[in-house]
């Protein structure tokens, strides 16, 4: 009998974790999933600070002006949802960064259309994609994945819980003089 040898692509490392992703602890314990016996509670999982976080310093100069547009419409909605955090600088900048190509893919489309006219070689005329449109679906679909990670359509917030969120309740006065 032959010995099975493992391919790339199949069943190796390169490839992400099979399965849905982990819920949070919180999250596991709110739906009373927290005493499943296929999933033990990660009860030493890192909380951060909620809050707005700064642009990242090094994320500066890669943010044009569209994408800091977007950080600052973006940021206090996923504040006020409970959902942001200083451990999530990096994410939300690259989230605003693709969004601000996303954009500039669609308005090239928008005013150029989807294709161009060329010819051939035999003088018939031939109809090829920008290679915006291309990017616009590319930035589409990375920008949804994001988007799922911080409850920004209405199937990811299903499965947000912020039930234990310090802040809620607060007024805007008490979270700034509390630091929540």
């Amino acid at each position: 009998m032959k010995k099975k040898v493992a391919r790339p692509g199949r069943g190796s490392a390169k490839k992400g974790k099979a399965g849905p992703a982990k819920k949070p602890t919180n999250q596991l314990k709110a739906s009373g999933a927290g005493n499943d016996k296929r999933r033990e509670a990660n009860f030493q999982e890192p909380i951060p600070i909620l809050g707005i976080p700064r642009i990242p310093d090094d994320v500066q100069g890669v943010m044009d002006e569209k994408a800091r547009e977007h950080w600052d419409a973006v940021c206090p909605v996923l504040d006020r949802m409970g959902v942001l955090g200083d451990i999530d600088a990096h994410e939300i900048a690259r989230y605003c960064v693709i969004f601000a190509k996303w954009y500039d893919a669609e308005k090239f489309l928008a005013n150029e259309g989807p294709t161009y006219m060329v010819m051939n070689l035999q003088g018939e005329k031939n109809y090829k994609p920008y290679p915006e449109a291309a990017l616009a679906i590319k930035y589409a679909d990375q920008l949804l994945k994001i988007e799922g990670q911080f409850g920004m359509s209405p199937s990811a917030r299903a499965s947000v819980d912020i039930s234990k969120n310090p802040r809620k309740g607060l007024s805007t006065a008490a979270k700034y003089m509390t630091g929540a």
